[in-house]
């Protein structure tokens, strides 16, 4: 694989640091879509990390496109830790993908398979609402609300907002980030990456709506 990685020394393969990483396989980030996929993920990317990633790019035979994450350089030095965690998961001997896939707004918005190690997005959406970890429809959430209201007198945080660039700091820096580091999936670390992310950008925090 060194030809992707031509721009940066022979010790590329570990991230360029091969003392703190062994990358025996080559392997790599990726972020694989269709075309109008592609651009929204890049951009999530971008906006969950405040990096512009180096990247080259692969036409795949089932139409779609996978971009091989090689590096990347820092345009906002707020995102430090975030940026941390990407160098650390580019220099893994694991492949990590961050995709779409429908099947992720069941959870939400997104998800994240230890299996496959893949970081899905269910919506590539700003602003999209959500609610305890599924989507809802009015009806069932005004029949929610009441349940919690009538018991609890809780109002107004059932659901919450959420951008795409966020459930990728939830699902890739987050639980694939506890994955590779040998911890269990915390949804708590998830959620704590995800609005660390949020505040940086000058968002709200997600409630525990999310």
């Amino acid at each position: 694989m060194w030809e992707k990685y031509y721009s940066w020394t022979p010790y590329q393969y570990s991230a360029n640091n091969p003392v703190s990483f062994l990358d025996g396989g080559g392997l790599k980030v990726e972020i694989v879509g269709t075309q109008e996929e592609i651009k929204p993920l890049f951009q999530g990317l971008c906006l969950a990390t405040g990096t512009m990633p180096k990247y080259t790019k692969t036409f795949n035979n089932d139409g779609t496109i996978t971009l091989d994450i090689t590096g990347f350089e820092s345009v906002d030095n707020r995102f430090s830790e975030e940026q941390g965690k990407l160098n650390e998961l580019i220099g893994s001997i694991t492949t990590y993908s961050i995709n779409k896939n429908n099947e992720a707004d069941k959870y939400g918005g997104g998800m994240y398979d230890p299996k496959t190690q893949a970081a899905s997005v269910g919506s590539l959406v700003y602003n999209r609402k959500a609610f305890y970890n599924r989507t809802q429809t009015e009806r069932e959430r005004s029949i929610v609300n009441k349940i919690l209201n009538w018991t609890l007198g809780y109002q107004g945080h059932s659901y919450s907002y959420y951008d795409f660039y966020d459930i990728i700091a939830h699902e890739f820096l987050g639980h694939a980030y506890d994955q590779y580091k040998g911890r269990l999936r915390s949804e708590y670390n998830a959620k704590k990456t995800a609005n660390q992310v949020r505040k940086k950008r000058g968002k709200p925090l997600r409630d525990r709506g999310d």
